[in-house]
């Protein structure tokens, strides 16, 4: 037994046997995403400080797949609830999570990206979009690309004061929502199967 594994026992044996006064967070000692239940034996309450302690001792008590869930787990409780964190821990998240990320982007998967295509195309033919199946001319080409690399202002063209209208700047809200509505379910399915296969991986006690 490593020492982090022992650390980690000591913990959850601690939580078990006292009474907190304050606020506390409930923890699964062995992670749901590792084949916890929620029975009340896998659940202890523990301090918000403990409880991300005990997360950040479970990055070293695994291995494989399960490891980097745990990593997972750790970066999203110091961005979603705005933890403090030394400049080691911070950097160690970071960098794995960019890691991961750059090789786990669903943005980057072919079933994502051709669900969202589909999509698109379906909309844009259902709403006469009059570039569906057509290309932009080379003036138009060079000169979206000037106004990329900041060479012609985005408002040319509008009084002082003067705010564009959505389809000038981009997609309407409609065409937003479609968007959206797209990448949110194909990216749920890409996490839906990957959890199904992460989740075949046992957690190594």
């Amino acid at each position: 037994m490593n020492k982090y594994k022992n650390w980690y026992n000591n913990l959850i044996i601690k939580s078990k046997n006292r009474d907190i006064n304050g606020y506390t967070e409930l923890h699964h000692i062995i992670p749901k995403s590792l084949g916890g239940s929620d029975d009340k034996d896998n659940l202890v309450e523990l301090t918000a400080r403990e409880h991300f302690i005990a997360h950040l001792l479970l990055t070293k008590i695994t291995d494989g797949q399960n490891k980097q869930k745990m990593f997972t787990a750790a970066f999203n409780m110091v961005n979603m609830n705005n933890i403090k964190v030394n400049s080691r821990i911070y950097k160690m998240l970071k960098e794995n999570h960019s890691n991961y990320m750059k090789k786990n982007n669903p943005v980057f998967d072919n079933n994502v990206k051709n669900k969202i295509s589909s999509t698109l195309k379906e909309y844009y033919k259902t709403n006469n979009n009059g570039m569906l199946g057509r290309k932009h001319s080379q003036a138009t080409i060079k000169k979206m690309s000037l106004t990329k690399k900041g060479k012609t202002p985005w408002n040319k063209g509008l009084k002082t004061g003067q705010v564009p209208s959505t389809k000038i700047n981009g997609h309407s809200e409609e065409s937003k929502k479609k968007i959206s509505n797209a990448t949110s379910i194909a990216m749920k399915e890409y996490w839906r199967k990957k959890r199904e296969v992460d989740n075949n991986i046992s957690f190594n006690s």
